[in-house]
């Protein structure tokens, strides 16, 4: 059983917490909608409600043994290193906080600990929508995101099932104190990812530009500007109409994709008119 937590098991979470967005992404209409940013969001998203039901299975039938801490949150008085639960405080002045941790004997000022499911589902996610939106060979960048996610929670669990190995520990201490960064990172990634895309897509697709933006203004301004124009009926045009144009944008400017060079007009001279193929019937 100690094997498989670090072997078997990370593969298995992953696999569960990516259910519904790999079933949900297999609609190819709202597949075409996403963005890569869209991938990591729901990811993560889907990692912070996997480790809050988590949490909530574990320590759901402690609630009338919990002691208020002075500095905030709860602890539940099962060992020297009991479970604490944090507060408001906790929550909101710490990078994606993790549902539950272990409060050390004495600590007067506890904080809440980084939670690794919304860190490991967002670095997959972003693999997955590299595979599902990507055009060949660009294809195959996306397995690293999902080998590294797969290695660094199979770390994660050995370290934690072999406490007293201090090679493992040496890796897993500077990852955790890094991973409140992953998903910043990944979510960078795809934004820009997703920019590239609409900006190739727009010169790849011209029609899907509104008036004012052929004229100079930015594509963010022309949406406001009607969006405001009736609240809220032409807001809700707006947000169809930026959803809509996406399909085509990310479509038409996707990886791999290549622009057509615009053709100068042929002179005068060179324009010959053809005949007529109707003409021979």
């Amino acid at each position: 059983m100690k094997t498989a937590s670090y072997a078997v098991d990370p593969v298995i979470e992953e696999l569960m917490k990516l259910a519904p967005l790999l079933l949900v992404a297999w609609n190819v209409r709202i597949r075409r909608q996403w963005g890569l940013t869209d991938y990591v969001v729901l990811g993560a998203a889907l990692g912070a409600g996997f480790g809050l039901l988590e949490a909530v299975a574990r320590y759901g039938l402690d609630a009338d043994r919990a002691i208020a801490h002075p500095a905030g949150g709860w602890a539940v008085p099962d060992s020297l290193r009991a479970p604490y639960i944090p507060g408001v405080e906790q929550v909101f002045s710490a990078w994606f906080p993790a549902p539950q941790g272990a409060l050390a004997l004495g600590d007067r000022s506890p904080a809440a600990a980084t939670s690794p499911h919304p860190v490991y589902t967002a670095l997959a996610a972003l693999g997955v929508g590299v595979l599902l939106r990507g055009r060949g060979w660009t294809r195959v960048l996306g397995v690293l995101p999902l080998a590294a996610t797969s290695g660094l929670h199979m770390l994660t669990n050995y370290a934690a099932a072999y406490p007293m190995d201090r090679d493992a520990a040496d890796w897993v201490e500077p990852f955790e104190g890094m991973r409140w960064a992953v998903p910043l990172v990944c979510l960078a990634v795809a934004m820009a990812a997703d920019l590239r895309q609409l900006w190739r897509g727009k010169a790849v697709v011209p029609g899907i530009l509104p008036q004012a933006e052929r004229t100079g203004r930015t594509g963010l301004s022309a949406l406001a500007s009607y969006g405001s124009w009736c609240v809220p009926w032409s807001t809700l045009i707006a947000l169809r109409f930026a959803r809509l144009r996406a399909v085509p944008a990310l479509r038409g400017g996707g990886w791999g994709a290549v622009i057509p060079r615009r053709r100068e007009p042929a002179p005068y001279g060179r324009l010959v008119r053809r005949p007529d193929r109707r003409l021979r019937l």
